[in-house]
């Protein structure tokens, strides 16, 4: 079996402890995330299974939608509510504008600083592992793209002093960092008390699975949950291969020429039997014949 699983994960799991639960049901094939969910936080947690996996690195790279409550007032650790409060006032005196005018600042292109308290490497280790014996580094900041920023609620009367926000971004945004900031460009300090992620790539909340619901289908031999190995690849041009050798130079990950193919920086390959061979790249040589280079070969024998 290959394909792929929308999960929606609950709160107080880490996202490798669903993989681990889910793997059991496929003792087979490999099972594999395509981007860490917090365990604080619940919503979309793809899984790609058997040969989906290979296409782990090309679908990280795609956007993510979040759902994020975010208390004012207080400063944590973990940026999070998960961790100790080093910073706490009730001296808020906040105005809808001037959160408003905030929120403007973090929109589009802008550096964040990963946290202690992430998996991000530093020198062969994760810092979340240098951050529990108390030592802390600098990590130098990285560009992120936030596409969206929308305020949903606003709670600025009296404590708690509570804001929920859309977040639409790019790979790498720490959502815990993004409300950290905005609480120290307010002057309040904050941390993140909620998180629900809504969308990743193509996976949506709307069309995600409980997790034990997941688990009683597929421990059933149900696999009616098990997205087409190229459902996230639906944006792609897609082009049937008819040639039976050019089809063997392709999976012996030979470049083949093929003609009218489509300006595309990937594309997939099929055979006439409707089968996934690759995805290529178009090429042109410089003697102006289209050629197609594989970038992943797939086998699902």
């Amino acid at each position: 079996m290959h394909g792929f699983l929308n999960i929606n994960k609950p709160r107080g799991i880490t996202s490798f402890e669903v993989v681990k639960r889910i793997r059991r049901y496929f003792p087979r094939q490999r099972v594999g995330h395509l981007g860490t969910l917090d365990p604080m936080a619940d919503g979309v947690l793809p899984l790609a299974v058997g040969q989906a996996t290979r296409l782990t690195n090309l679908l990280l790279e795609g956007n993510k939608g979040y759902r994020a409550e975010m208390t004012l007032g207080a400063v944590a650790d973990t940026q999070d509510a998960w961790g100790e409060l080093t910073y706490v006032t009730a001296d808020i005196d906040l105005e809808l504008s001037e959160l408003l005018a905030v929120l403007d600042m973090f929109r589009g292109e802008i550096e964040q600083v990963p946290p202690m308290y992430s998996a991000v490497n530093y020198q062969g280790q994760r810092l979340y592992k240098l951050a529990r014996q108390g030592i802390s580094v600098e990590v130098q900041p990285r560009r992120v793209t936030i596409y969206s920023l929308e305020l949903v609620e606003s709670h600025l009367e009296g404590p708690p002093y509570r804001v929920v926000l859309d977040v639409v971004c790019s790979k790498g945004t720490y959502i815990r960092t993004l409300c950290h900031d905005i609480g120290q460009a307010l002057g309040c300090g904050a941390y993140l008390s909620g998180l629900t992620r809504y969308f990743s790539g193509p996976f949506r909340l709307e069309e995600a699975v409980a997790l034990e619901e997941a688990e009683r289908l597929v421990g059933q031999g149900d696999k009616s949950i098990l997205l087409p190995f190229d459902f996230p690849l639906a944006h792609l041009p897609r082009v049937v291969l008819e040639d039976q050798n050019a089809i063997k130079k392709l999976r012996n990950g030979n470049t083949i020429s093929v003609a009218n193919l489509p300006a595309a920086a990937l594309v997939r390959i099929y055979s006439p039997g409707n089968e996934v061979l690759v995805l290529g790249r178009p090429l042109v040589n410089p003697e102006g014949e289209m050629r197609l280079q594989p970038y992943k070969v797939f086998n699902f024998n």
